[in-house]
């Protein structure tokens, strides 16, 4: 059976009451590992746990950003960006230490720009870092020499990935 729970309201705060008003779905959402602790999104699947991360909307018109943190069973921890604006508390609400950071660097659409990725690399420090969402559409104008560069410039010293299109890479502890 697949459930999907949508996340989109505008008072997404209240998603345990969300859930709690509808009791069989919490059942079907329970048995996939799906849990709501601290308001914040958790499922368990096969090895593999997510956590929904913070991202500051970009516009008041599409506030259902989030980032995601994952834990595979191998000990690997990814931890994507999602689309963020840039805040100074964003350092402080994200993760720490992962294996490996895939981040915005576009800086369209109110997304972090290659200086305020580099920040936010600076401090969560993973141990490997692939810029994205740049070379997407025309006004996706990132560029990761530019995120390398803004790495040097605040002294971030970080192994940097530029994924090939369509080539697999697989990391390795």
């Amino acid at each position: 059976m697949h459930r999907t729970l949508r996340r989109g309201r505008r008072n997404e705060h209240r998603d345990v009451e969300l859930l709690q008003a509808a009791p069989d779905k919490v059942v079907e959402v329970a048995r996939v590992g799906l849990r709501v602790d601290d308001h914040r999104l958790q499922l368990a699947l096969d090895g593999i746990e997510l956590l929904g991360t913070f991202a500051l909307p970009t516009d008041a018109t599409d506030l259902n950003h989030t980032g995601v943190l994952v834990h595979f069973a191998n000990g690997i921890s990814f931890y994507n960006s999602g689309d963020t604006s840039y805040c100074g508390l964003l350092n402080t609400l994200l993760p720490h230490g992962v294996d490996i950071c895939s981040i915005c660097i576009n800086g369209g659409f109110n997304n972090l720009n290659a200086m305020q990725a580099a920040r936010i690399v600076q401090a969560i420090a993973p141990r490997i870092v692939i810029p994205c969402h740049y070379d997407m559409m025309i006004n996706n104008i990132g560029d990761p020499d530019m995120f390398r560069t803004s790495l040097k410039v605040i002294g971030c010293e970080v192994e940097v990935k530029i994924m090939d299109y369509y080539k697999p890479w697989i990391f390795q502890k």
